[in-house]
């Protein structure tokens, strides 16, 4: 072999030994970020099921007050007339759709804060796995001809 060859040689192996330890580097540092994000992710569900658990007790301790609230107003209500019956039970019925009204917009406003969670995630995600899909595709490019 000629030195021109070795040179040729050693500048592709070069080449080729400092792109494998650039990809490796890379590979290790997504590796890392998405360890770091699936540990925020953890962190951000137990933080979101903790308000879930909390919203859901909260609304258990107001159903069971409000059912002794219309268990007391009934027994109260046993003497009363036709029509105060008929305006007591409006207004139960009344308290039961308020009841069902926030309940639903609490629940809605906790999903929405959960969802954007998750769009956050999947945008982080697609961040770092854009730039990794752009170098395959290259080498793909580059070196494509080459393994033929």
């Amino acid at each position: 072999m000629s030195d021109e060859e070795k040179k040729k040689e050693n500048f592709f192996e070069k080449g080729w030994k400092d792109f494998t330890t650039g990809i490796q580097d890379g590979f290790k540092k997504f590796q890392n970020s998405l360890e770091d994000q699936a540990k925020k992710n953890e962190e951000m569900f137990d933080a979101n099921k903790a308000k879930t658990t909390e919203f859901f007790n909260k609304t258990k301790e107001k159903w069971d007050e409000q059912v002794n609230k219309w268990g007391s107003d009934l027994k109260k209500m046993e003497f009363e007339t036709k029509e105060q019956w008929e305006a007591r039970t409006q207004k139960i019925k009344q308290d039961i759709e308020q009841f069902q009204d926030k309940t639903r917009d609490d629940f809605s406003k906790s999903m929405k804060i959960v969802q954007r969670g998750f769009l956050k995630a999947y945008f982080y995600a697609l961040i770092l796995i854009i730039p990794i899909i752009i170098v395959i595709v290259i080498l793909l490019i580059v070196f494509g001809p080459l393994i033929r």
